[in-house]
């Protein structure tokens, strides 16, 4: 495919894999690996200059709504991918239930969590933060994360150019702001643009879909 950047769309019958570009990408010489035996797909990239920062590891989930109620062991589970991945943090997208806040399985892990508007939620936790709606922006040793839980649904009405201009406006607002996160539909996505990376991680309820982003390298796992 010749678009110079990594696109991930996950379907139904078929995944929509473009692993980027070797020569005139954005920030490193990319490639992409799919594990058929787990399903995993990896895009990774080797930097063109050696980072400074250290790496540090961050989760992405949504839409984790009912899943206790249907998977009792999940959550341990989850947590135990995370550690195996080296994953100091957590993003909640959105759609969590309040009941599944705070949960101890978490307890080693940083948390930042988003409620949707008809959510309420006074509870105060040691390791779990709140995304404030008036200014959803996670700042994680030094990169910002920006999270809309709904945007999923928005972005499937848009053109490649459209997702450049919504990245774009989004700076104006949020300055430096490295990656945008969202949720609500079913199906994990990757966009790459020439400063900000959307992600959508995937459901979680259908296929237990999570996503691991390795900062400053940019290596993202969707794994489930």
């Amino acid at each position: 495919y010749q678009n110079h950047h990594q696109i991930y769309k996950q379907g139904h019958l078929i995944n929509f894999v473009n692993p980027g570009a070797v020569e005139d990408s954005f920030d490193g010489y990319e490639f992409a690996v799919v594990d058929t035996d787990n399903g995993e797909i990896v895009f990774g990239r080797i930097p063109k200059t050696n980072p400074v920062r250290p790496t540090f590891s961050v989760g992405v989930i949504s839409d984790s709504l009912n899943i206790s109620e249907m998977d009792s062991n999940f959550w341990q589970r989850l947590s135990e991918e995370f550690r195996k991945r080296d994953v100091k943090y957590i993003i909640h997208c959105g759609n969590i239930a309040l009941s599944d806040i705070g949960r101890q399985e978490f307890a080693d892990f940083h948390v930042f969590y988003n409620l949707r508007p008809d959510q309420k939620d006074e509870r105060s936790f040691k390791n779990w933060c709140q995304i404030p709606i008036e200014n959803p922006i996670v700042e994680i040793e030094g990169y910002k994360f920006y999270v809309q839980f709904d945007l999923g649904a928005i972005l499937l009405e848009k053109s490649e150019v459209d997702m450049h201009m919504l990245c774009l406006n989004l700076r104006r607002k949020y300055p430096e702001i490295s990656f945008v996160l969202c949720g609500f539909t079913n199906d994990a996505f990757l966009e790459e643009g020439q400063e900000v990376r959307i992600i959508n991680p995937g459901d979680i309820l259908k296929d237990r879909f999570f996503t691991v982003m390795c900062v400053p390298t940019t290596e993202i796992t969707f794994g489930h």
